[in-house]
């Protein structure tokens, strides 16, 4: 098992690989956990390995991880939870009148499609209208010749306002994730939601204070707000406060830094999970010029009067596509004018 391959950065996977970092049984369930390429069946499989071939340990109780004492009975209840959640979205109940409809982002898109609009009274016509709508854009929808990169059918309950139920596949049909579901057991929540999202982990990472960073998106998707890179300011596993290190979570996991909005203004945030950050090499937008140059300030490679003279000129050029002249009128017009 090629436990770096799980590592959803290919920077933090080669640094990992070249230090030769040694991963423990929860890091490593963790890590199959969060992967993104991994279909469900494929983490199964992952997941069966570490039960038969890595030494068992304690899942520690934290303020949203349960705890358990052992990770390989842990294991092997998550997937039989999964395993059936999957079984009975597909079961219809005339009792508790659900309806499903369907969204899928399509190759190229930017976002996903809105069909919320259009309701189904079982799974079966839901997924039929969903490869007719797919059929349309691409007719070579099968055996994952199709545009569609994932999609999602959502089945909730036709008086409830409450989420329901949602699945994702990817574009062959596999499913890669349950994406919520409101029915679930409070035994069902400690296992599925309190659990693999409560922990907190520190990894060795090649990144540096001043290093531009982002989140490599896939293809045709906007998966996070922050479009683009950042100039790293610190992680919270840089000298972690000790509520942290003690509560925290994967939400904790983080990277921070300076970002810069459409207009060139400079702003500083949290990134996404610093395990999927990667470096940033452009190219860079009109207002991302900045990026280096204040990369090359914090790393203390210029001064702040060069800093800041670059960004003047940066902002200047900003504004000048921004007049309305040059937005509303042709080159030749504005000649003559």
């Amino acid at each position: 098992m090629d436990i770096y391959s799980f590592v959803n950065s290919k920077d933090i996977s080669e640094h990992l690989r070249k230090i030769k970092y040694g991963f423990t049984p929860l890091e490593t369930a963790w890590l199959i956990y969060q992967c993104k390429r991994l279909t469900f069946n494929e983490k199964k499989e992952a997941w069966n390995e570490v039960i038969s071939t890595m030494p068992d340990c304690e899942v520690p109780e934290r303020y949203n991880c349960h705890g358990w004492k052992s990770l390989h009975d842990f294991l092997t209840k998550y997937m039989a939870k999964i395993d059936k959640e999957e079984a009975n979205f597909y079961k219809g109940d005339p009792k508790k009148d659900y309806i499903y409809t369907y969204s899928f982002l399509y190759k190229d898109d930017a976002s996903w499609t809105e069909q919320f609009e259009t309701v189904f009274s079982s799974y079966e016509k839901c997924f039929k209208a969903f490869r007719e709508d797919a059929d349309d854009l691409d007719d070579t929808y099968a055996d994952g010749n199709t545009g569609v990169i994932k999609y999602r059918i959502c089945r909730r309950r036709m008086n409830d306002t409450g989420l329901g139920m949602a699945l994702e596949f990817n574009g062959n049909g596999q499913l890669m994730e349950v994406l919520y579901n409101t029915e679930r057991t409070e035994e069902d929540y400690e296992v599925i939601n309190s659990s693999f999202a409560g922990l907190w982990f520190t990894f060795p990472t090649p990144f540096e204070k001043g290093d531009i960073l982002w989140e490599p998106k896939t293809k045709g998707l906007i998966n996070w707000d922050c479009d683009g890179g950042f100039v790293l300011d610190g992680m919270s596993t840089w000298n972690p406060k000790e509520m942290i290190v003690e509560t925290g979570d994967n939400s904790d996991m983080r990277g921070y830094g300076f970002f810069v909005n459409p207009d060139g203004t400079v702003y500083h945030e949290v990134s996404t999970n610093y395990m999927d950050l990667e470096y940033y090499k452009g190219p860079y937008k009109k207002n991302e010029r900045i990026l280096p140059t204040l990369s090359k300030f914090i790393k203390g490679e210029i001064s702040v009067d060069l800093l800041m003279c670059a960004y003047r000129r940066i902002l200047l050029d900003i504004a000048a596509d921004d007049v309305m002249l040059k937005n509303w009128y042709s080159p030749k017009v504005l000649e003559e004018l």
